[in-house]
């Protein structure tokens, strides 16, 4: 799953923050950078969409608000797009890819195809 800059900024943000709600993301961002509230509270919903991020609703003066973690740590979700981009580069370019990993990792073409034979498994789990 690709995310783009901002949604890795947002991403970091709250691994090491561990829970924020849209009004704190923003407060933080935009003493980095210029941006508005409704670009942090849209790009906080796609990441919720996405399955990256958990939101828990609760009360606040005037009404509801979302307070957002993150769904996996970082090392499950670098391992996770890992496996991903592995299981792509096997699908379009797999002669191309096998021969890479072999030359570079110094496996046998055998190991390597056992290796995308794992990943396939892995994937049709994830």
């Amino acid at each position: 799953m690709e995310i783009g800059y901002l949604e890795r900024e947002l991403m970091e943000m709250l691994w090491t923050g561990g829970k924020a709600d849209a009004r704190e993301v923003y407060e933080a961002v935009r003493k980095k950078r210029k941006t508005t509230y409704s670009t942090i509270n849209t790009t906080l919903v796609r990441l919720f969409q996405k399955g990256l991020l958990e939101r828990e609703k609760i009360r606040s003066r005037g009404g509801f608000k979302y307070v957002y973690s993150p769904a996996r740590s970082r090392k499950e979700f670098e391992e996770k797009r890992v496996k991903e981009i592995l299981f792509s580069l096997f699908e379009k370019f797999e002669h191309a890819t096998v021969n890479y990993l072999s030359e570079t990792l110094d496996e046998e073409e055998a190991e390597i195809r056992e290796l995308k034979k794992r990943l396939e498994e892995e994937m049709k789990r994830d």
